[in-house]
């Protein structure tokens, strides 16, 4: 059972027993490995005959489809629970790798609706067809259930329009930099009423916005952001100077490290005291 958009990052290795007597081979230890790392992490193994649709599946694998460990599987039981939105995408990553002009190897990320639970869960799945005389006439490939990341994912996201809301209508100048990139990753809607310019005409470096920063007060500026990049919490005082302005501006700026944003920092100032 083949099944296009991967994002996980994981590969699957199987080798083949070798009977070589009642001692216990190395490929019969490297089986063993395989089996308790594959339980470890919830993989599910599955194979597919091409030439005669036949699937095997293993209980992982059927536990993630909603089915108890006992039921029947064959192609309509895989087809009926991808979700029906992932369905083409699905059958085109099977075209593809039973293409025999191809590589034959299988990729994809869909949905899944569980058939007795209702459950739908999140599968990314890789294998491999194997072709003789030009046609498909095998297939092994495993899954995995990658939910919990994909709803993380959407709480991450979620959680960043909420920040952007709440920034966008804020009187005060909230910005994102990162030190590592010397790069301002972002600015509030408050940045054109304060410093008389858009968003998208402002300083795109740490090292650019800095020179509006009145030259007595760039050394304990530098410092602290040196500090918001080693974790710290830090409020700090600097003069402002900036051409839109009619005059120095005084602004007070608490800026934190972000743990959930690659963007090291981010600054919450008062607006400026002119």
């Amino acid at each position: 059972m083949p099944t296009g958009r991967s994002s996980s990052s994981w590969e699957f290795h199987a080798t083949p027993a070798n009977d070589t007597g009642s001692k216990p081979s190395s490929s019969a230890a490297s089986a063993a490995r395989l089996r308790a790392a594959t339980e470890l992490v919830g993989v599910g193994i599955y194979s597919w005959n091409p030439q005669t649709g036949e699937l095997s599946w293993d209980d992982r694998l059927r536990a993630k489809w909603g089915l108890h460990g006992a039921a029947d599987v064959d192609m309509d039981v895989f087809q009926s629970a991808i979700h029906p939105d992932d369905r083409p995408r699905v059958n085109q990553a099977i075209t593809d790798c039973t293409d025999p002009d191809g590589t034959g190897l299988y990729s994809v990320e869909y949905r899944v609706i569980g058939r007795d639970d209702g459950v739908i869960r999140h599968i990314a799945t890789k294998g491999q067809t194997t072709f003789a005389d030009g046609r498909a006439i095998g297939f092994i490939g495993a899954a995995i259930d990658v939910s919990r990341q994909r709803q993380n994912e959407q709480a991450v996201r979620s959680s960043e329009a909420l920040f952007r809301s709440f920034a966008d209508h804020s009187s005060n100048l909230i910005w994102i930099g990162d030190p590592s990139e010397d790069s301002i990753v972002y600015r509030s809607a408050a940045y054109e009423a304060i410093c008389g310019q858009s968003c998208d005409d402002g300083a795109d470096s740490l090292a650019d916005w800095i020179k509006d920063v009145h030259e007595d007060d760039r050394d304990q500026v530098k410092r602290a952001l040196d500090a918001v990049a080693q974790g710290e919490v830090t409020k700090f005082d600097y003069r402002l100077v900036h051409p839109r302005m009619a005059r120095c501006g005084n602004c007070t700026t608490r800026a934190f490290r972000s743990l959930t944003r690659t963007a090291p920092f981010i600054a919450l100032p008062a607006s400026p005291r002119i």
